[in-house]
This record gives C-alpha cells, structure tokens and sequence, in this order.
C-alpha cells in the first residue's frame, strides 16, 4: 500500500487511473478480509482456552474450510461496489487514499468500510474482553449454583492461559482501537480540513498506512515466539560473526609467527 502510493506520487511508472482503480480493490479486500480474519481468531482462542472439550468439533478442518470461504467470498463482494471506474471507485490521487467523491459512493463506502471496520473491532475487543475476565473468574473464584466464592490462595488454575492471553488482548486491543481512531480520522477529521492538503493526507493516507504497519508490529512481532525467533536468530548471527572474528584472529596471529620464523632464519 505504501509502495504503491510511493509509485504513483514519484511518478516511477505511468500509471494508468484504471490500473489505479484496480489497486485499489486489491488493497481494500486485503484490509477487508484482514479484519474479518482477526474477528474469527478472537473467537478461535476464545474456545481453544474457554471451551477445549468442543474446539475440536466447531474447528474441524471442514468448518475451517467454510469460514474462510464465507470471510473471503464477502470481503470480495464488498468490493465489486468499488469496481464502477466512473462512479465509486478507491484510488490514490494527490497523495490521498481516497474514493470517488459522489453520494452513492461515499454512502458505500461509510457502510461497507467506517461502520464495518467499527463493527466488527469493538466485537473483537468485546470477544477478548469476555475471554479475560472468564479467565479472571476462574482464577480467583468457584462458580457453584449462580453463586460466587474464592478461591484459596494457592488454588490458582489458568494462571498461565490468564498470563498469556492478557498479553494477546492488550495486543489486539489497542490494533483495534487504532483501526477505531483512523477510521474516526478518514471520515470525520479529514472533512473539516478540505482545504489543507496536508491534513487531508495525515488524516487519511498516513493514519490508513500507520495502522497497518502499527498492526503489524504490535500484532505481528510483539508476539512471544515471533519475539523468541527473532532473538535466536539475532543471537546465532552474532555467534557465527564473532566465531569469523576469533578464526580470523587465529590465522592473524599464525601468520605473524611464521613471518618472524622465516625472518630469523634468514638473518
């Protein structure tokens, strides 16, 4: 997404609005489909760490096969609304993500994109939300006939599920209330400076790229073993950098004494 509107503002290539338009929808069911596929793991791990008896039964592979069909056949149909190349369409123009200004348009747009995009990230805080103080109650307390009472101090089950996932919810809540803040930003923040085109393009374009990669980050890398990964790697390229070092000191140190021995022996 940033590239593309690094080609086209830099003018690289030529390219054609249609190729534009096109684009367009590309990144748009990209962004569709990846927020409908962050609402549907929410409700995977709610049931993996709440229901484990039944995980197996609601995500066997033929209901997994379906739920992405579904997330990915909608996410396309939501975007054949912005195929129309002269009356609704999502291009980059003057630096600016933006869609067609006409009334059907941006009518569309605020259903299938502000009021979709808000929808379904306040579901996924709500779902994580539910997933953490279930975790919470069955940490601390014994629910026995609709009555409540604690548990004793060293009794202390899903202690590690509690750790964890609040570790994910804290992750996935603040992606979700970025994606909040930008489509708040793109729709009404955006309309009350048309005539600063700098605002205009920090309000949409850099806020819309900025969650993305935001989300990527806190989402992707902030992960435990993506985390963990990358400090194997990191610490193993260092090894093998350092290991070069030593065996380069070695040969170093090796030829300087033989240098000296051929040395003498001439003398």
């Amino acid at each position: 997404m940033l590239s593309w509107l690094l080609i086209v503002e830099t003018k690289i290539y030529d390219v054609p609005d249609n190729v534009n338009k096109r684009i367009g929808q590309i990144v748009l069911y990209g962004y569709f489909s990846g927020i409908y596929s962050r609402f549907v793991t929410s409700i995977n791990r709610f049931i993996a760490i709440i229901l484990p008896t039944k995980y197996d039964k609601i995500f066997n592979q033929k209901n997994v096969y379906i739920t992405l069909i579904i997330y990915w056949s909608v996410s396309l149909i939501m975007c054949v609304p912005f195929s129309f190349d002269y009356n609704c369409y999502f291009m980059i123009s003057g630096r600016i993500w933006s869609y067609a200004q006409t009334i059907d348009c941006l009518k569309v747009a605020y259903i299938v994109d502000f009021l979709f995009g808000t929808i379904f990230g306040s579901l996924t805080i709500f779902v994580d939300f539910l997933l953490v103080t279930t975790l919470f109650i069955k940490k601390y307390f014994i629910v026995n006939n609709g009555k409540f009472s604690k548990k004793k101090s060293d009794v202390h089950s899903y202690e590690y599920s509690l750790k964890l996932d609040l570790n994910i919810f804290y992750r996935t809540f603040f992606s979700n209330l970025y994606l909040i803040f930008m489509l708040i930003c793109f729709y009404y923040v955006s309309v009350h400076f048309t005539e600063n085109e700098n605002v205009i393009f920090l309000s949409t374009s850099l806020v819309w790229v900025s969650y993305h990669v935001l989300d990527g980050i806190v989402v992707g890398l902030m992960n435990k073993d993506v985390k963990n990964s990358l400090y194997k790697y990191l610490r193993t390229k260092s090894k093998k950098k350092q290991s070069q070092k030593t065996k380069l000191s070695v040969v170093t140190k090796k030829t300087n004494k033989n240098y000296k021995k051929t040395t003498i022996n001439i003398t």
